[in-house]
């Protein structure tokens, strides 16, 4: 018998049946049963319906995209703000990921207990080998966000780890319907980048969860690595602009001393090199020797000076500057 609210688990795939098949056993445990999944099939579309058969669960929909989306735009689909099958409360699963039995009861326990719209899950980073039985997954001692402690977080603190590191996975993201924040990027092609975009337009309070339960599977053929040292230092650059858009805030805000806070989890050191490389200061008694500081230095005003800027749609994705100047983006 199925109770409480209805879960939508959107999960983008491509042409990994056996780890799919993982993804919907995980989903098949979980204690809280009102849920539906959504396969949004961008690989071979025989290959995922006989693993749906075979599993034969009527809360899993099957849906082949008629036209090949790529990574990014399947992506987006998964975090739509809109539900494709009635639910009233969304998770976007990764196909090579899983969850662990309680994950679906614990958001929406965290959820019904917080006044916020979104809540963000450790992971376990999944060490399994090769040659073992992936549907017994193996981690050690890694987790995907070391960044926060348990509780609520408003969204322009939520953002200010970004700093230093990217303080968000996709398949750690559980929210309500209704809430504020893009959360589909829709206007952002490349996933990898899409990752980053979605936690610069965090527009809701976040309950981070720091106890993980789920895995996530870090060699991840779905996105789109970067070919060469130039699209790679391009990357660079967008990350560069999205972070000093969150320092200038937090600045303005005369609220810098917050990447101090001992909520963060990060090391000190780790924060201060985030910072000297996208700002060149850091606001407490530096752990780095001034010769390293001023390396951090240059190699934050390499990547400005050197990484080519985005392209314009991108620029004007990202939202920083008027679109009259979305070509020739200088931070």
């Amino acid at each position: 018998m199925t109770e409480g609210p209805l879960v939508e688990v959107r999960i983008p795939a491509y042409n990994r049946p056996d780890l799919l098949r993982r993804a919907l056993v995980s989903l098949q445990k979980q204690t809280h049963r009102n849920w539906r999944a959504v396969i949004l099939d961008d690989g071979d579309a025989a290959a995922t319906r006989a693993v749906v058969e075979a599993i034969g669960d009527p809360r899993i929909l099957h849906q082949p995209n008629p036209v090949r989306r790529g990574a990014g735009a399947n992506i987006s689909v998964a975090f739509s703000g809109e539900p494709l099958a009635g639910g009233d409360f969304f998770y976007a699963l990764e196909d090579d990921n899983c969850v662990m039995p309680s994950f679906m009861a614990d958001n929406l326990a965290l959820l019904a207990a917080h006044d916020v719209g979104i809540v963000v899950n450790n992971q376990w980073v999944e060490t399994t080998p090769a040659d073992a039985d992936q549907m017994s997954p193996v981690h050690h001692i890694w987790v995907t966000i070391d960044c926060f402690t348990d509780g609520v977080w408003t969204a322009d603190d939520y953002k200010i780890p970004f700093l230093w590191r990217l303080p968000l996975s996709n398949s750690a993201v559980f929210w309500r319907r209704g809430c504020r924040s893009d959360l589909a990027c829709a206007d952002v092609t490349d996933a990898g980048i899409q990752e980053w975009v979605r936690c610069f337009r965090l527009d809701d309070p976040v309950y981070f969860n720091e106890t993980p339960n789920g895995f996530w599977r870090p060699e991840s053929e779905h996105f789109i690595y970067k070919p060469n040292l130039w699209t790679f230092l391009q990357e660079q650059r967008i990350q560069q602009i999205m972070r000093r858009h969150v320092l200038v805030a937090l600045m303005e805000r005369g609220e810098l001393s917050k990447v101090l806070s001992e909520r963060f989890k990060t090391p000190l050191p780790e924060r201060e090199k985030g910072l000297l490389k996208a700002f060149g200061r850091w606001p407490a008694a530096s752990s780095f020797s001034p010769l390293r500081r001023l390396d951090l230095l240059a190699k934050g005003l390499a990547v400005r000076w050197l990484a080519p800027a985005p392209p314009a749609a991108l620029a004007e994705a990202l939202k920083v500057w008027p679109s009259s100047q979305a070509p020739s983006i200088s931070a």
